[in-house]
């Protein structure tokens, strides 16, 4: 039960409530009793609770939902015939009492705090050059499209109960059916907002200022909130007088909301058919508005009744024009109105729909509500929305000034219609009038990964927020996968003090790495650069798994590579490794509890160290092991049999494993996977966020034992502030290993760029991707694909300009002349 937070001053008058007038009715709060006095009497709600509930009217109660954007304008006819149906089934789910109202809301945020938000800040450390350069092409494409305008969708639920207790047990239904078929349309949890989240709506609409009502900081050790009902409730207050603007004036041909003008319309007529991108059409308007359709179902032996009703009136019309013809010598078919002849074709083809089983008939009444700075500008926009309806047959007319106000007020997403313009449709039609249009992800402090290929909107992105950092890049050679890397890597290196390592097999990373102040360093004979793959952290345990257990998992992986072979260790060879890490480690791992140490690269074992164990054990398996590893102890494979010799401070840095040697790829890749990892350990206990970045994974891949390690470690990169990003072109090999599947599906972030036809039948099964979403990684031009963020799918084009530095560093088109670019 919520407590009931907020009560109406005593001057306030209480509406009159027909409590029978709530059973199958549109409610009497279309009957304006009551005439305003003040602006808090204006705002059209009764009582707030603390559960999301708003009370509209005495016994009215309503819940607000946000809706989910959904991919509507790819989606191929089929798929939006049945989006239309699922959409007009669920709006004729509901019992006649049930009102139900959708709400567009588009506003815009000026372009100096667009700009503020995504602009990279000068730093002076000799890198303000290439933030100059890049701000320059987040201008250039921040200038397209309608970049500063958000649109959001809200459904909101008005049901009759004779309190508060019954109402939410009215809702706990409702907020099953929503959950249950709203699913099934957008593809995810759909749940109410709570009561801050709708007060905060509702403020940003009056005061046109996205500015909410509710900040929670830390203020001389107290943790302060700027807003709670029980605040206002001590001190006296309502809602209304946190969210009302400081000038709600209704008397003039323009509404007036504090320093802004607003005014409201309804749609006259619609056309015999409608499209169902309707809607969504009017979000290209350049301005703030309010789109609400309210639906009303009537129920079936109503639906019967009234249209008999209409069509027996309109027949009267008919009858009684061809009486008085004839009165004056007239032949009836002489005075024949197309409108009258329209509207009764209309009523008998209702009629005869509504005897069919799946069709309901429903009121509809749609308001559009413009907000402007003056009087002039809410010319031009009132204009623009006229052409919009134009175009898609509909007739919009400003309502009456006495109007005004009902029509403001049945605008707002709090499912009160004030007025009385309705229309009736059957379920074919309120199908139609569906908000979805195309997905856009544009997240406050996201990073840039190019333009919605549709919408030409920016992509912004970050990758902090989803439940699993991680991120995958696939493409065919030549699709632009290094350059998405690339400039991902370079807006964290010019935006943030987080470190970025790279494995780098062919190389192809040292430019942009020299460039960037970073440090390179290559894997090869004869280098005093060393890497211990032994190399221990206390800090990596996970998943109930002892730091012994972990690395003694990654040196099976290890010992994989070295034995060589696809099916993996045997039971027995597992057993003798497990033995031998277990001897190898023991005493060094005391020695770091007793001193305290998380880890110590001068006195960690080494592969020689585990060789010459293996060699002391009587199992063959154990010689077997040893013999194999014989090779990458002594001699000119030897390479990772020293002790850990690099401790660089820096953070670009660069792991080239291009000269590693014939047959020390895959051990040169892992060895460096297993170091960066342990120093993601290390910088996780400083409070430093770890990018990871490595090219050609699916060698990675190749064994069962290191494939099984890696894919575990993936899972767990949040724990450890990481950031890994797998990047590779062999997607045939990936997708035959179960490993390398739960590494993709792991991966919250993908980067699907052009696909051969064989890879793209295969991600498109794996993945759920659509056919008209899969046009975009079909022989897609570089740099254009789609991304996938959880569920979501968005196309977009990444052409960063040719003629800069950045781009010249992050190419690696051969074919390209950079030459004049200095």
């Amino acid at each position: 039960m919520p407590l009931l937070l907020e009560k109406q001053p005593a001057k306030v008058k209480k509406e009159k409530t027909d409590k029978a007038g709530h059973k199958g009715k549109r409610a009497s709060s279309k009957k304006q009793d009551i005439i305003p006095k003040n602006i808090m009497d204006s705002i059209p709600y009764y009582m707030v609770y603390d559960n999301g509930i708003i009370e509209t009217t005495p016994g009215v109660f309503t819940k607000s939902y946000m809706l989910p954007e959904i991919n509507f304008r790819l989606a191929k006819n089929e798929s939006q015939d049945a989006i239309a149906r699922m959409y007009g089934e669920f709006l004729g789910v509901f019992e006649p009492e049930i009102q139900i109202e959708v709400t567009v809301y588009n506003r815009s945020i000026s372009m100096e705090e667009f700009m503020q938000e995504i602009l990279l800040e000068m730093q002076a450390d000799g890198l303000d050059s290439y933030r100059e350069e890049y701000n320059d092409m987040l201008l250039e494409k921040m200038l397209g499209a309608k970049n500063n305008l958000i649109a959001k969708k809200y459904l909101t639920i008005s049901a009759p109960a004779d309190d508060i207790r019954d109402a939410i047990a009215v809702f706990s239904q409702i907020d099953a059916t929503v959950a249950e078929r709203l699913a099934h349309l957008v593809n995810r949890d759909v749940t109410p907002m709570d009561t801050i989240s709708r007060l905060n709506l509702l403020s940003e609409i009056y005061n046109q200022d996205p500015s909410p009502i509710y900040k929670k900081q830390m203020i001389q050790g107290h943790e302060v909130e700027s807003f709670s009902l029980e605040n206002c409730a001590r001190q006296g207050i309502t809602t209304k007088e946190v969210i009302a603007p400081s000038v709600m004036n209704f008397t003039k041909p323009e509404i007036v909301l504090g320093e802004s003008v607003a005014k409201s319309y309804y749609v006259a007529n619609y056309p015999t058919w409608l499209k169902a991108s309707v809607l969504s059409d009017f979000e290209i308007l350049p301005a703030n508005f309010l789109l609400s359709i309210h639906f009303n179902s009537i129920a079936k032996d109503d639906s019967a009744k009234m249209l008999k009703e209409k069509s027996m009136a309109i027949r009267g019309i008919i009858y009684k024009r061809q009486k008085d013809s004839l009165k004056h010598g007239v032949l009836p078919d002489a005075i024949q109105s197309p409108e009258i002849d329209e509207a009764k074709r209309e009523v008998d083809n209702l009629r005869s729909d509504v005897s069919k089983e799946d069709e309901r008939i429903f009121t509809v009444t749609t308001i559009l509500t413009l907000f402007a700075d003056d009087k002039d500008n809410l010319k031009k926009i009132e204009k623009q929305a006229i052409r919009i309806a134009n175009q898609n047959l509909m007739t919009i007319r400003p309502l009456s000034g006495t109007q005004q106000e009902p029509g403001f007020n049945s605008s707002l997403p709090l499912a009160v219609c004030q007025l009385q313009i309705d229309r009736m449709m059957q379920t074919d039609s309120v199908s139609a009038l569906l908000p979805f249009n195309m997905k856009e992800i544009r997240q406050p402090g996201g990073r840039y990964y190019g333009l919605n290929a549709v919408s030409k909107n920016m992509i912004l992105y970050d990758r902090a927020t989803g439940p699993n950092p991680a991120a995958i890049i696939l493409g065919v050679p030549g699709a632009g996968k290094s350059f998405s890397a690339k400039r991902e890597m370079i807006n964290v290196l010019l935006s943030t003090p987080d470190v970025i390592y790279c494995i780098d097999p062919q190389g192809e990373y040292n430019p942009i790495v020299n460039t960037m102040g970073g440090i390179c360093q290559q894997f090869a004979e004869g280098a005093d650069f060393y890497i211990n793959p032994l190399d221990i952290n206390l800090n990596t345990g996970f998943e109930g798994k002892s730091p012994l257990t972990v690395k003694t998992d990654y040196v099976m992986g290890l010992c994989n590579i070295i034995v060589g072979g696809q099916q993996g260790l045997s039971p027995i060879e597992k057993t003798v490794i497990t033995r031998a890490c277990k001897y190898v480690y023991e005493d060094f791992i005391k020695y770091l509890e007793r001193t305290g140490k998380d880890y110590d690269y001068e006195k960690n074992p080494t592969l020689r160290d585990l060789y010459e164990e293996l060699l002391h054990m009587p199992e063959p398996e154990a010689q077997t092991i040893a013999l194999s590893m014989e090779r990458f102890v002594d001699g000119t494979y030897a390479l990772f049999a020293h002790h850990t010799n690099v401790n660089i401070d820096n953070r670009f840095i660069n792991y080239d494993l291009r000269n590693v040697g014939t047959g020390l790829e895959e051990l040169g890749l892992y060895t460096a996977f297993g170091y960066v990892y342990n120093r993601m350990m290390v910088n996780a206990t400083l409070g430093i966020r770890t990018w990871l970045y490595i090219d050609e994974f699916y060698v990675l891949m190749n064994n069962q034992t290191s494939a099984t390690y890696i894919s575990d470690i993936w899972k767990q990169a949040r724990k450890w502030n990481g950031y890994p990003t797998a990047i590779t072109q062999n997607i045939e090999d990936m997708l035959r290993s179960n490993e390398a599947r739960t590494v993709i599906n792991n991966s919250y972030f993908k980067i699907l760029l052009g696909q051969s036809d064989i890879n793209r039948r295969e991600l498109s099964k794996l993945l759920n991707i659509s056919p008209m979403e899969q046009k975009y990684i079909s022989r897609a031009k570089p740099g254009m694909g789609l991304l996938q963020i959880g569920e979501d799918f968005v196309p977009f084009d990444d052409n960063f300009p040719r003629n800069t530095m950045l781009y010249k560093i992050m190419s690696t088109n051969p074919n390209e002349d950079l030459s004049n670019i200095s």
